[in-house]
């Protein structure tokens, strides 16, 4: 976790600009190539461009900062709102082995998470690792960062994670993935799954 690393201008300027571009956010499962259930994603979200404002593109070298990661190839900044009752069932960010639906040889797959928490909940709205019993409350100006692979590039299943149901107020959050091509140098692969620190 990474506390105050978001600024309540920032914040402030991002809801505004996605005010306007929500919409219902959709899940997609890869092997039935269909739509998942409604109830799966409750929540509406709207995509952030590096050239909407100086404060989306500024964020982008903050999280290079914050996790050494090349940002290159991350993904816009997806902004997400749940109402009461909104929340995301337990999931994972990276793609299955095989989906090239999502993610091309031009970017890689998701190797690493930042969630932005833009706002405090009254109640309600953790982020919960269901593999890990790890609860994170979500605290305006704060960011989680996880690895979505293993340095051996595989699949981490431990990162399985929800959005639980906010039961008072709302939530704002933010999420930036970060892909594998560009981190050559920035966490090289590793042949077993101990992590590779750089100094």
């Amino acid at each position: 976790m990474f506390h105050d690393v978001i600024y309540d201008k920032e914040i402030d300027i991002f809801m505004n600009l996605t005010k306007p571009k929500l919409y219902k956010a959709e899940v997609k499962r890869f092997l039935e190539k269909s739509e998942v259930d409604e109830s799966h994603r409750v929540t509406q979200i709207g995509w952030l461009y590096d050239f909407e404002h100086e404060y989306v593109k500024t964020l982008n070298y903050r999280i290079k900062d914050m996790t050494n990661l090349n940002i290159d190839t991350a993904e816009q900044l997806q902004v997400s709102y749940y109402e009461i009752g909104g929340h995301y069932a337990p999931h994972y960010d990276f793609a299955l082995e095989g989906d090239t639906t999502f993610f091309d040889d031009r970017i890689g797959n998701r190797i690493a998470t930042v969630l932005f928490y833009l706002n405090d909940v009254e109640k309600g709205g953790h982020t919960v690792f269901t593999e890990l019993n790890i609860s994170l409350k979500p605290k305006k100006g704060a960011a989680a960062f996880w690895y979505n692979l293993k340095p051996n590039g595989k699949v981490d299943n431990s990162t399985m994670h929800s959005a639980c149901p906010v039961i008072s107020g709302f939530k704002w959050a933010a999420n930036k993935w970060l892909h594998t091509v560009g981190q050559e140098f920035s966490r090289p692969c590793s042949r077993n799954n101990e992590t590779i620190i750089l100094n």
